[in-house]
């Protein structure tokens, strides 16, 4: 499903999505003419002016020891990146020496910087790659899995350090507007920044994503998800799920009041049906039969009425939004 609304925003089609069939959105910054969207972060961002905005200190004391520690089962990092042919190269320590000096800490930071997300530890290669892929890794690293959950004192510490990155790069490459894909089949949701054409965050924990939406403050996205049958409740800028609300059955699209106050989801599942979550509660206020199966569903530009459509039974019901959700009607 296509959903986006147009406002001198140029689209561009976007390749290696996984999963068949992605539903696409748009998001803009709220004030500016474009407003819906799916999916963010690249694996390799942070420019070199960002490193000035990485706590040096922190990645010194805290951060380069857990490169030179030995892990049960696991050589250390430094004894596979300490080769000058790696992406993420450390560099050698002095003969004798047990860390590194200021100089080459200098060097170490400069490169490990380029692999990390400022203020995204989940879409930073240098997190995700040595990481178990049942915890949301990568496939494959050919160091084994240094970590095997993301509850790893030395993850979480990595995971701090990146968190804490507000770089100048990162707030300017969060203005604007960005694509959302939900890659149903790859349990994902990609965000695509239009000026640069790639991924800039990974949006995982949503096994079957489908329909997405998003709050007209662009705080939170909405995203149905058809493996569990809930209301996936996002934080936009985290890019991390904060609330799953149970639907009535399986969803498909969605949408969104234009006063923000209420989700509405198509309901697949027969007798087929309208859940109407509130927003400030994030509960199913109300579930509308409509005897039918909802695949998608829109509000009016006007706001007074929504319209749900059914594959099946070739048909739109139309309730309204303005008389305390009245017996819809079908057409």
């Amino acid at each position: 499903m296509l959903n986006l609304r147009k406002g001198g925003l140029a689209v561009f089609v976007i390749a290696a999505m996984t999963g068949p069939c992605p539903s696409i959105s748009v998001w803009a910054k709220p004030g500016t003419p474009s407003q819906s969207a799916n999916s963010t972060q690249s694996q390799e961002t942070a420019s070199a002016s960002s490193k000035d905005n990485f706590d040096f200190n922190f990645f010194k004391s805290k951060v380069e020891p857990i490169f030179l520690k030995e892990r049960p089962g696991h050589a250390r990092c430094y004894a596979c990146h300490s080769d000058p042919n790696r992406v993420f190269h450390l560099e050698r320590l002095p003969e004798g020496a047990t860390e590194w000096t200021e100089e080459q800490s200098r060097r170490n930071f400069q490169t490990v910087t380029r692999l990390v997300a400022p203020g995204d530890p989940r879409s930073s290669l240098l997190l995700i790659h040595p990481l178990a892929p049942e915890a949301g890794g990568d496939a494959f690293h050919s160091g084994g899995r240094q970590f095997e959950t993301q509850n790893d004192p030395d993850w979480l510490t990595l995971a701090e350090w990146v968190r804490s990155a507000r770089t100048a790069s990162s707030r300017k490459s969060h203005t604007g507007s960005f694509i959302y894909v939900t890659n149903s089949a790859g349990g994902t949701v990609d965000v695509v920044a239009p000026a640069t054409n790639s991924v800039i965050q990974v949006i995982r924990g949503i096994e079957l994503p489908h329909g997405i939406n998003f709050s007209p403050d662009g705080s939170r996205v909405y995203v149905s998800d058809e493996s569990e049958s809930v209301l996936d409740v996002i934080d936009r800028e985290r890019g991390e799920i904060i609330k799953k609300v149970s639907l009535s059955g399986r969803p498909n699209n969605l949408t969104i009041t234009r006063d923000g106050r209420r989700v509405l989801v198509g309901i697949r599942t027969l007798p087929g049906a309208v859940d109407v979550i509130d927003t400030t509660s994030l509960t199913l206020a109300k579930t509308i039969p409509i005897n039918r199966s909802i695949h998608n569903i829109y509000v009016t530009p006007d706001g007074k009425y929504a319209v749900a459509g059914s594959i099946e039974s070739k048909s739109a019901t139309v309730i309204d939004l303005q008389t305390q959700w009245r017996a819809p009607h079908g057409f």
